[in-house]
């Protein structure tokens, strides 16, 4: 007991530390509790000390690779010279991938290098190219950031080190590619492989230094809330199966801050982001570059079939085995598995694992066939199977797959359904380059078969569009930094106007509810009560195009269950006498961004007034955080050009997107502005009356889903319907009673992404 007690006073200082400590936990995670959450640390504070592992280094070393002269980057003034000094793209390639920076951080980007390195060839080539043709595109060199951030510690599939094991390389390919291209174009470029740097760029960002930032949906997620609104118009997410809005708008709704993180709410546009095959207008087509290499000389085309596959996996199928067998009794059977146990087969074939990219190459132009057995979906290695002569056989699915019924595509914001493994191959190319069969059909296999075997080796010819040849894609890239702008054009005219409101919580006033963009506008909280209401007085009176609310800030994630007592929110236009000229109710108030696009008859006003009348919980706060009034339209791409808009009128169930393709043209979003209008829809249609629908119901995935095909005309009322929701103008889309109104245009040839010169 005497030993026990001695003990304890020895200890005790450190117990009651101990104690003390522990009651502190959880006291804070009560508080935590009751508050609804704790307020993450700012940009600011974690650029002084990294909240992950340790001050910010000196940007000079770490993850930073940077290419152009006459630029001076945030790290240094890079000595390398540009394509357009040194008329050498190569000079400039080995400088710019023999940097320190590069070299001290081999591990991450040594896949891209090596096949930067391997087709500087077809770069030489584009240089060439882009000179001659397009010098427009070399005279105006732009300050570019390069993050991708599936090389980061975010990312939880290791690609730098897969990709030497059979792991995926569509990203990685695109990643090189874009990299490659803005090296041709003179850009200056930084490159940043660590997530956990990104707040150290705060001065950068706030400065505007950048004026393009490459990333993805993972590096996204690293900008931070008070980051993030400093480059959102000038953030570019590579996104290989695209994104839609009425997707995302779905799950702003539900989930706004898995919305925010996951899909990108808070950018500007969908065209921000870019995917790896021009299948959804609603995006950018970024695309990749098929190697273009000489057959080996000596190489004959033999009777032999390349499997499109690196793991195991994806051949266990009885079905897919007796595809297998089928095509095994004209064509030797070659594969490039790298992962897993094949097992025991009924058909005869070799098995060549991990292939570098030359003998993969040189296998793919001594064979006739690849083949497709139904996954991956829209990979490179069919397009540079394509550029080595071989004929393409793919699955085609005779129920089409999508979120709905395939887990591949759950949870992704797209609902695109896929009907062949490859659509790309099948819309644009077709055979006798491009086969899609049933391969469950072995009797539609079978005569696909007899079409290709009696062919002679020199029918197998290279087969390769422009938009995927590196000029084709240097100039898309160059088009893009040239053309494409998403910041916000027009003026705010509440900008430095009086407001006043209701009572407001102090140290808060009614002006500061009015900024230049959301990161320094601060929230004004009205106090509790039934009549709550914030109003700006514009000076003089003005015609008004557009109102935007924003209600909540990105940080406050849980505001929406604050303000979901609140009774209607109305908005209010009034002219010099107060007079009310415009009146608009939102009724949904899941929502944390509110644009009300104003009829074009409505008479100037100069008072914009919000109101949240019949409070039903007397001690809830409305939070006002952002206004912004504007006489002309916010956002007004001037790219493509709108000389180039032709209306189409699509049929029941059919997209814009499918409705311009059967004019041969495409879809072009941001051309919806333009016939998002009465006089418009009354000229394509025979409307009773227009109405401007927006969301009412923000659990209704039917109702966005109704809104999201808008503008166009219902069969069932009569009516010609705007659309009210600007997140929600798409090219996606159909619905079965509702024929769509649509903004098409053509395209230059094997360049889908440009429009006609």
């Amino acid at each position: 007991m005497r030993l026990a007690s001695r003990q304890w006073r020895r200890h005790r200082p450190t117990l009651e530390r101990f104690a003390t400590l522990l009651v502190g936990m959880l006291l804070g995670s009560v508080l935590t509790f009751i508050l609804g959450k704790r307020l993450p640390p700012s940009a600011s504070q974690i650029a002084r000390h990294d909240s992950y592992s340790q001050p910010c280094p000196p940007l000079a070393v770490g993850d930073m690779v940077t290419s152009g002269a006459k630029i001076k980057s945030p790290v240094q003034e890079s000595l390398t010279p540009t394509v357009a000094q040194s008329n050498n793209y190569n000079d400039v390639l080995h400088e710019f991938l023999e940097t320190d920076a590069f070299q001290k951080h081999g591990h991450k980007l040594a896949w891209i290098k090596k096949r930067v390195v391997s087709m500087s060839a077809q770069w030489q080539e584009a240089s060439r190219y882009l000179r001659q043709t397009h010098p427009e595109l070399l005279t105006s060199r732009k300050r570019i950031l390069v993050f991708p951030g599936l090389l980061t510690e975010r990312s939880a599939y290791d690609f730098a080190s897969n990709a030497f094991k059979g792991g995926y390389l569509g990203e990685l390919v695109q990643w090189s590619d874009l990299l490659a291209a803005l090296v041709v174009l003179g850009h200056g470029v930084d490159i940043e492989t660590s997530a956990k740097r990104i707040p150290c760029y705060v001065d950068q960002f706030k400065g505007g230094w950048y004026d393009v930032i490459y990333t993805d949906y993972i590096g996204l997620t690293s900008f931070l809330d008070d980051l993030l609104p400093y480059v959102k118009c000038r953030v570019r997410v590579l996104d290989s199966f695209g994104t839609e809005p009425a997707a995302v708008f779905t799950t702003l709704l539900r989930k706004p801050a898995v919305a925010k993180y996951l899909h990108g709410y808070d950018l500007e546009s969908f065209k921000q982001f870019m995917t790896l095959y021009p299948h959804s207008p609603d995006n950018s087509f970024l695309g990749h570059v098929g190697r273009l290499e000489e057959s080996p000389e000596k190489v004959q085309r033999l009777d032999q079939a390349v499997v499109y596959g690196k793991e195991a996996y994806y051949f266990k199928d009885k079905f897919k085995s007796q595809f297998l067998e089928a095509i095994s009794k004209n064509f030797e059977l070659h594969l490039t598995v790298a992962k897993g146990f094949l097992g025991d087969q009924h058909y005869k074939f070799v098995n060549h694992g991990l292939l570098s990219s030359a003998n993969l190459s040189r296998l793919l132009h001594q064979s006739k066939l690849f083949v497709g057995l139904g996954f991956p979906f829209e990979g490179p290695a069919p397009m540079e199977a394509l550029a080595a002569g071989c004929v393409v056989l793919q699955a085609r699915f005779e129920e089409p797959l999508s979120s709905l019924n395939n887990e591949f595509f759950r949870g992704k914001p797209t609902s695109r359904s896929l009907r062949t493994q490859h659509p790309y191959l099948s819309d644009f190319i077709g055979e006798p380059n491009v086969y899609s069969v049933n391969i469950w059909n072995l009797t539609e296999v079978t005569e696909v078969l007899k079409k290709i075997v009696g062919r002679k080796p020199e029918d197998f010819r290279p087969v390769v569009r422009e938009e995927f040849t590196s000029k084709g894609f240097a100039v898309r890239i160059g088009t893009y930094i040239k053309n494409q702008n998403f910041c916000p054009l027009a003026e705010n005219i509440a900008l430095g106007k009086t407001a006043s409101s209701s009572t407001i919580s102090a140290p808060h006033k009614a002006n500061e509810a009015v900024s230049h963009d959301l990161s320094q506008s601060k929230c004004v909280w009205l106090k509790p009560g039934e009549r709550q209401w914030w109003s700006v007085d514009l000076g003089f009176q003005s015609p008004i195009h557009t109102v935007i609310l924003d209600l909540v800030t990105d940080w406050m994630t849980r505001l929406e269950k604050w303000q979901s007592h609140l009774g209607p929110l109305v908005i209010l236009l009034l002219d010099s006498g107060k007079h009310i000229v415009a009146r608009h109710e939102v009724t949904n108030q899941d929502r944390i961004s509110h644009t009300w696009v104003v009829s074009d008859h409505t008479p100037p006003a100069r008072y914009v007034k919000v109101e949240a009348v019949n409070n039903t919980v007397k001690d809830r706060f409305f939070v006002l955080c952002n206004v912004a009034v504007y006489a002309n339209p916010p956002h007004v791409l001037k790219w493509p050009e709108p000389k180039h808009l032709k209306v189409a009128v699509g049929e029941l169930r059919e997209s814009c997107v499918d409705a311009c393709h059967r004019h041969d043209m495409v879809c072009e979003p941001t051309f919806f502005p333009l016939i998002n209008r009465e006089e418009v829809l009354k000229k394509n249609f025979p409307c009773s009356h227009f109405v401007q629908d927006v969301v009412k119901n923000s659990s209704s995935t039917a109702e966005v889903t109704t809104v999201s095909v808008l503008p166009g005309y219902s069969v069932l009322s009569g009516k010609c319907c705007g659309n009210g929701e600007r997140l929600l103008l798409a090219c996606s889309g159909s619905s079965s009673f509702i024929k769509r109104l649509c903004p098409c245009r053509h395209y230059q040839a094997e360049q889908v992404a440009l429009p006609p010169q």
